[in-house]
This record gives structure tokens, C-alpha cells and sequence, in this order.
């Protein structure tokens, strides 16, 4: 893009050929495009701005308005929808950036008509004072994404009543007893809970900040100085700067192995069933069993984010552990589905 004299030009030409098909279906065999997309656009990236500030203190609003503009020009020229579309305007960010994610919420939100969801991630802050960052980013942020450790009853109870108005909540990762883990070390049920938590709570979405996290630039120099081969996420699984292996690693590159393309990670397919399971409920939702679906999933998911009060956190989480039961689960869902058609 282009920003010189007040006047904003955008090429759009590598970008529709990049995802084209996927906003308007082709790139799939029924044709159904995808539903919730992260817009090429935030002043937390490369761009619009033209690069992020260390501090995020500045924001061209001038510059942000006509490339918001612009974008929402295009998706109506190529009949793409903006309905799940979102702008990622900030990463778990603090107080002190609070007037420059509201600047930013405020500007996307005018320039297209209230069409683009703003996206914030919340995270520490949040769990200090929820219900009072609800009310103060209630006429900014519109896509609530917090992570799942710091989420608590009350600003639950806030935060569903922005739902009735429009906004979408999800949560992200906070690993156990919260959700289950996104990491290597995770059980097998892990991020199959996370589709059932979803669920349980009525949540929009699911967030989880990356999928090939391969790279060790968070690493300390130490673990830098170790070298490539160790560095490899196929050897050596802790890519992060804390304890954590392969935290947002659900595939794995192939070149290491000799395969041209992507390894499908067990975690992938763990969240995939869970996903399959989330279409279950629906399913009996949809035949007028959505009662079944809940007493189902309140079965096997008795708790989550928050816990009954004593309860010991060194322990495990309240959900179901027996996988066995899960499959009952599904099972029973299965035959009311059958039956009701």
C-alpha cells in the first residue's frame, strides 16, 4: 500500500490470490466460505501504520480511517462478507495503551459502519478487574478474547450481556484446571474440552495465538547459542522463554522430516473431535433436544474457568478424566441424533 498526501492505495492483487478462495469458497468442496477471518489490517501489525511503535503511544487515525475504508471497499466488490471479520487491534497489553486501543477500536468501528469486529486480547489486568475493563472498553472492543485463567464469574455474567448485543465472546489459552492445555505435555483429552467449554458457556469463538510456533526468538541467549539442530521444534519442544513445550505448535514442518508440507499434530485432531462433538450438541439443538445436549456437556464438563469455592488448585480439573466416558457420551448423542430424524 500507498500512503502520500492524505491519499491511501492498497494492492490488493497477492492478497485476493493468496485467500481469495477462502473468502468466497472455492477453496473448499462445498463452497462455503469461512466464517471468521483476522482482516489484514490492525494497528498492533506491520500495517496499517506502517510499523508497530514500541510504545503504541502514536496512531495516524487519518491513515487507519482510509485503509479501513478502503478494505470494506474492497470486500463488497468481491461479495465477500464482513460478518465474522475481524481487525486483532491488541496483544495483552496494559493500562498505560489503553487510550491507544480505544483510538484504534473507535476508528475501525466508524470508518466501517460498525462491519469490523475489534479484537483485544486480555490477559493479567483483566484478572484483577474484569468487570470494570467490560464497562470501559464496552463502546470499543467488540470481539472479547480472554484468557481462560483470568475469566471470572462476574465479568462472565458482563460479558454475556455485551453478547446479547452483539458482540462476540471466546476465550484463549490458561492450561489447567482453567481449560485443557494447548501444550505437549497435555492428556489426550486436552483441547478436546476446549469445543465443549465453548458450549457450556455459550462462547463465539475459540482463540489460540498461533499453530506453527517453530521459532525460538523468545528463547533466552543461552538456549539461542545452542544451535540449530537443538533449536529444531521436532527435537528440541521447548520453544518458549518459560516452561512450557510446543505451546502453539499444532502442526509440525515437514522439511525436517522429508515431506514437503505439514505434519498434523495429535492436538490438531484433539481439537477437531471436540469440534465434532460442538456439532453434536447442535445438532440436538437444532431437533429441539438442546436440553439433552446441555446435561450432556454438563456431564462430562461440570466446571470450567472458574472452580467451586475450597477448591484444592493442585489437584486436577473438575471434568471428566475417564475418555471412556466421553465416548458414552458421544454415543448417546449419536442415537438422540438418529432418532430424531
Amino acid at each position: 500500500f500507498t500512503w502520500e498526501d492524505g491519499h491511501f492505495e492498497w494492492d490488493f492483487s497477492d492478497f485476493d490470490k493468496r485467500f481469495g478462495p477462502y473468502l468466497d469458497g472455492s477453496a473448499f468442496e462445498d463452497g462455503v466460505p469461512v466464517n471468521i477471518f483476522s482482516l489484514p489490517i490492525s494497528p498492533n501489525a506491520a500495517h496499517p501504520t506502517g510499523g508497530r511503535t514500541p510504545d503504541m503511544e502514536q496512531l495516524d487515525s487519518e491513515m487507519l480511517e482510509a485503509a479501513v475504508k478502503a478494505l470494506v471497499d474492497h470486500w463488497d466488490e468481491k461479495g465477500w462478507s464482513l460478518d465474522g471479520a475481524f481487525s486483532y487491534v491488541a496483544d495483552e497489553l496494559g493500562p498505560a495503551h489503553y487510550p491507544f486501543i480505544k483510538e484504534a477500536c473507535r476508528v475501525i468501528r466508524e470508518a466501517s459502519d460498525g462491519r469490523i469486529h475489534t479484537s483485544v486480547a486480555f490477559y493479567l489486568h483483566f484478572q484483577r478487574e474484569g468487570p470494570g475493563h467490560v464497562r470501559e472498553f464496552s463502546d470499543y472492543v467488540t470481539m472479547w478474547d480472554i484468557a481462560a485463567n483470568v475469566l471470572s464469574p462476574e465479568a462472565y455474567e458482563m460479558l454475556k450481556e455485551r453478547q446479547e448485543k452483539g458482540d462476540f465472546i471466546g476465550f484463549y489459552q490458561g492450561s489447567e484446571p482453567f481449560v485443557g492445555s494447548e501444550a505437549l505435555d497435555g492428556d489426550g483429552l486436552a483441547l478436546t474440552t476446549w469445543p465443549w467449554i465453548a458450549w457450556r458457556h455459550g462462547l463465539d469463538t475459540l482463540f489460540l495465538y498461533n499453530m506453527a510456533e517453530w521459532t525460538y526468538f523468545r528463547l533466552d541467549r543461552t538456549i539461542r547459542d545452542w544451535g540449530d539442530k537443538i533449536r529444531d521444534i521436532w527435537t528440541n519442544p521447548l520453544n518458549q522463554s518459560w516452561q512450557t513445550n510446543s505451546q502453539g505448535v499444532l502442526i509440525y514442518p515437514g522439511y525436517s522430516i522429508g515431506y514437503r508440507g505439514v505434519i498434523p499434530s495429535i492436538r490438531m485432531k484433539q481439537i477437531r473431535r471436540g469440534m465434532q462433538d460442538y456439532e453434536y450438541f447442535w445438532l440436538l439443538d437444532q431437533a429441539g433436544k438442546g436440553s439433552l445436549a446441555d446435561a450432556i456437556c454438563e456431564r462430562i464438563i461440570p466446571e470450567s474457568f472458574w472452580q467451586p469455592e475450597g477448591w484444592d488448585y493442585r489437584k486436577n480439573t473438575t471434568w471428566e478424566r475417564d475418555p471412556r466416558e466421553w465416548h458414552r457420551a458421544r454415543t448417546e448423542m449419536a442415537e438422540a441424533i438418529l432418532q430424531a430424524q
